[in-house]
């Protein structure tokens, strides 16, 4: 098995994800993480960013919609890291998750969750 880490300090301008659902997705990122719509596309995709940025995340159904998460043991994306600029604000969106009923999942040294689709976030302060 080949494991490929990135190099320290890496960070990602914007991600794309395949979604099964755009409006749960969008109740997930928008409600529950604080992100704001900036563009739907012809309801096949959302784009969503703080900041005014062009997008910091892309939604799609471009593999169509409801479609299953891939299998566990296939290749691809395991989990990606959500930055926080404070521990306050990571503890908001924390309880906004819960009172959404989204799963935070936590151990003594990372924190989680998994959006509508069963994409894994993990969830950090800078």
């Amino acid at each position: 098995m080949v494991t490929l880490v990135e190099p320290e300090d890496t960070i990602l301008g914007h991600i794309h994800l395949h979604v099964g659902d755009l409006d749960e997705a969008k109740k997930f990122y928008c409600e529950g993480l604080g992100f704001d719509l900036i563009m739907s596309m012809a309801n096949s995709a959302l784009f969503l960013s703080t900041g005014e940025y062009h997008h910091h995340i892309g939604l799609n159904i471009w593999h169509g919609k409801n479609a299953p998460p891939l299998p566990e043991n296939s290749a691809g994306m395991k989990h990606f890291s959500m930055v926080f600029p404070s521990k306050e604000i990571l503890e908001e969106k924390i309880n906004d998750l819960r009172k959404l009923g989204y799963e935070i999942i936590e151990d003594e040294a990372s924190i989680f969750t998994k959006d509508p689709s069963d994409n894994l976030i993990k969830l950090v302060v800078l």
